[in-house]
């Protein structure tokens, strides 16, 4: 219940502030078109210096980097952090959505998602001080297949993928927050040749969408966030998580709900360093609970 009065009050002061300043730059060209990256200044930067990179869902079909999240942006500007959405290309759109296809078309989107992050990292590397962005102090964030890029996209970096050549040597991000994300390999099981920044995981048990164990076929594994945990956790390396219980992919949309967590866990696992994790299984019927939350994959996959 304190959790809950503490997010409402985080909603209504930032409903209530100031809208902050938002900067549209191009970042990319693709053959589809050019990408853009929304950059959001909060009024007093916070001394930290952290970057909140945010990669928004809707399956790799679908979505909009602006699209009902702006409340969440708002409160995270107000704690002092900068704030950057971005495009990014949506590899399902007049893909082959049947059988084993869609696999390989799976496959495929998820690359393309992660290079338009590495894409964006890079520009954010060079260009990042004219907006007041400390590309070293990036913190990846996402919900459902945003979530899936990004926790990927640090997949890619722990095992040295062809995806992440095209970062500096040794680059990495502060931290990764993805809310129902999961990590794809069509070669092996999941395993963190190195050791991974900061990792929180939110995900419903119930998650039908996005796998919140996992899929295995011969050596390819489609794993959502309780496998994460337990291969992080049996190489040895950090990482929390939030299960949440009788909830689906409804979870995937808790930026805002889960707003103090979320800024808990930059401050003092982030910033303050601390080495202290957790794994917390959530029973939390005052949570949003729309009935989309519980739909299976051939709801948004039907061609």
């Amino acid at each position: 219940m304190k959790r809950f009065l503490f997010s409402l009050i985080l909603a209504l002061l930032a409903l209530q502030s100031i809208a902050h300043e938002r900067t549209t730059v191009a970042y990319a060209q693709r053959d589809s078109g050019t990408l853009y990256m929304d950059i959001y200044t909060p009024d007093k930067v916070d001394s930290s210096g952290i970057t909140v990179l945010y990669m928004f869902g809707g399956g790799f079909l679908k979505g909009d980097k602006r699209e009902e999240i702006e409340e969440w942006f708002k409160i995270l500007n107000d704690r002092g952090f900068n704030i950057v959405s971005i495009d990014y290309r949506l590899g399902l759109k007049g893909a082959n959505l049947k059988g084993l296809a869609f696999i390989k078309s799976l496959d495929n989107a998820i690359d393309m998602a992660v290079e338009d992050l590495f894409s964006a990292t890079l520009f954010l590397i060079n260009e990042g001080a004219k907006y007041g962005i400390d590309a070293n102090k990036l913190v990846l964030t996402g919900s459902s297949a945003g979530a899936m890029a990004v926790l990927q996209g640090e997949y890619e970096i722990c095992n040295g993928g062809a995806l992440a050549a095209v970062l500096p040597q040794g680059y990495n991000y502060c931290g990764v927050i993805p809310f129902a994300g999961a990590v794809f390999d069509n070669h092996n099981p999941l395993r963190f040749a190195t050791r991974p920044c900061p990792i929180l995981l939110f995900h419903g048990i119930e998650d039908h969408l996005v796998p919140y164990k996992k899929i295995a076929v011969f050596n390819m594994c489609f794993g959502g966030s309780n496998e994460v945990a337990k291969v992080l956790k049996k190489q040895g390396w950090p990482c929390s998580i939030y299960r949440y219980e009788d909830r689906g992919h409804e979870v995937s949309i808790y930026g805002a709900y889960c707003a103090p967590m979320f800024i808990d866990f930059i401050e003092s696992r982030i910033i303050g360093k601390s080495a202290a994790t957790f794994d917390a299984t959530v029973n939390d019927p005052a949570s949003p609970n729309p009935a989309w939350g519980k739909e299976k994959p051939n709801a948004l996959y039907h061609n």
